[in-house]
């Protein structure tokens, strides 16, 4: 089971969680789409909205926390 993740943390989690939402490609945070090395791994106020997005359009709760339903969803 993955860690639940949330505003302010740091680290490959985060990054993981931007590649697997998409965020990277749907808001073009990354100016190369092929390069994920760019994605940094900060879960700043930006990510939290485009979570709360994410999981509204995915069945989960909208709380912008990436925990064990958003994980699996």
């Amino acid at each position: 089971m993955l860690a639940t993740i949330k505003h302010q943390d740091t680290g490959p989690l985060v990054v993981v969680a931007k590649l697997m939402t998409a965020y990277d490609r749907i808001t073009s945070k990354v100016s190369d789409p092929d390069s994920y090395i760019k994605v940094h791994g900060t879960f700043d106020a930006d990510f939290v909205a485009y979570v709360v997005t994410w999981q509204t359009n995915h069945g989960c709760t909208p709380d912008g926390i990436i925990g064990p339903d958003t994980w699996a969803a």
